[in-house]
């Protein structure tokens, strides 16, 4: 699932899925991996320390579906780059369910671009 995020003075929203289960969220608090883009006008934005406090962002959604089918084989999860956030999502869905069933889990990323450096 996603949602789409507007800001003041951006032409156009941009979308990002949701990084944590419904579950772990109050109504008024949503997750989401946003990794600061040189140039984005978007995450300039939200990661600059001089905006004003009074700016807010806009949310439309959630779009789409995303869920744990009710089955008793292995959960696979194959993810790249920010693919990470549903699949953390929908893991963390199946713990608050107590889904007990073995996960394959692979992410592939460029270490240089990872969206977590170390």
């Amino acid at each position: 699932m996603w949602a789409e995020l507007s800001i003041p003075g951006l032409d156009r929203p941009r979308s990002y899925s949701f990084a944590s289960a419904p579950q772990n969220e109050n109504q008024n608090e949503f997750t989401f991996f946003i990794r600061k883009v040189p140039g984005g006008k978007f995450t300039e934005w939200l990661f600059s320390e001089n905006r004003d406090p009074d700016e807010c962002v806009t949310m439309n959604g959630p779009f789409g579906s995303f869920y744990l089918r009710e089955k008793e084989t292995p959960i696979v999860c194959i993810a790249g780059g920010s693919g990470l956030a549903p699949i953390k999502a929908i893991l963390e869905g199946g713990v608050n369910d107590q889904i007990k069933r073995d996960v394959i889990f692979y992410l592939e990323q460029e270490l240089k671009r990872f969206i977590f450096p170390q």
